[in-house]
């Protein structure tokens, strides 16, 4: 499934110039970027005009909660573990982007605080070992991801690394937020111009460490949640995919289920069709069954009205 999207996102960036690519970027993110004061009536972007969704379904209890959350944004037409517009919060990947092989390279990163951050890093000495990229102020990026202005959430205070040990090996990745976060990640897979990184650790400042593990299809298949020395495991999500990718099934260590639901349309325009799985009806033990429905928009896009 993280293969189709890789290549989705090969086949949009290829044509692309350097403002191209920025204004792409940020057309989609103002609206989770932006102070809570820009979304109005609790869904709508008032710097876009896009529909914004975030939701929590399942809480497990620690010294720090780990939470089941997922966004959809009707300008975002991505996706992966939960198909078109929707995104589980966590893991978030890192989009590395390289166009020439002495140009720029660029980073798209999601930090733990849920702010979006670009990077760039210059290639023209073909830089190995442990290479510091410099962050790159964007349009509609801000450091309001958490709802919390500081420097411990402000995205100027992240640090994002590559480590490169040659062909050989996979290259590594390391951010580290303006609290002391600190996030590890490993290529997964790459063509082209366009590798991703997936996040498989992540320490935090009060001690607390996650551990996330991937199916064969680099889809998330376990959250585990325990102390630094993992010695302790404070709570678990294991994600199994059934009927061909039309359900998901969340469990968690305490017992609770969360299971997603998900339905194939065929969409046509002019000459050409598709078919694309949407994201039908979500199964929660911490509240009522949720169903979507979705209408074609002027963007191609679709638009989601939850109801009970």
């Amino acid at each position: 499934m993280k293969k189709i999207l890789l290549c989705a996102l090969l086949f949009l960036f290829a044509t692309i110039s350097g403002a191209e690519f920025d204004s792409l970027a940020s057309d989609s993110l103002a609206s989770t970027e932006g102070l809570s004061s820009s979304i109005v009536a609790g869904h709508v972007s008032a710097i876009t005009g896009e529909l914004v969704i975030h939701e929590q379904d399942l809480v497990l209890p620690g010294p720090r909660p780990l939470a089941l959350q997922r966004t959809y944004c009707s300008g975002d037409t991505s996706g992966a573990d939960l198909y078109r517009s929707w995104h589980f919060i966590e893991p978030a990947p890192i989009f590395y982007h390289e166009p020439y092989p002495n140009g720029t390279g660029t980073a798209l990163v999601t930090t733990p605080h849920g702010a979006r951050a670009k990077f760039e890093v210059s290639l023209k000495h073909k830089p190995k070992g442990k290479t510091a990229f410099t962050f790159v102020p964007m349009k509609g990026y801000t450091n309001c991801g958490s709802k919390k202005i500081s420097g411990k959430t402000n995205i100027k205070n992240n640090i994002l690394s590559f480590n490169n040990r040659g062909k050989k090996y996979r290259c590594s990745g390391e951010l580290i937020s303006g609290d002391g976060t600190t996030q590890l990640f490993l290529q997964a897979q790459g063509e082209g111009s366009w590798v991703s990184f997936a996040l498989y650790e992540e320490t935090n400042s009060d001690g607390t460490k996650k551990h996330f593990r991937y199916n064969r299809d680099l889809d998330i298949a376990e959250i585990r949640q325990g102390n630094r020395a993992d010695t302790l495991v404070y709570g678990k999500l294991n994600f199994t995919y059934h009927k061909h990718g039309r359900e998901l099934n969340v469990d968690s260590s305490t017992g609770k289920k969360v299971t997603y639901h998900f339905e194939k349309k065929k969409w046509s325009k002019k000459w050409t069709s598709w078919e694309t799985l949407y994201l039908n009806s979500i199964e929660s033990p911490e509240k009522p069954t949720v169903k979507y429905s979705y209408i074609k928009s002027c963007r191609s896009v679709s638009t989601s009205f939850p109801s009970l």
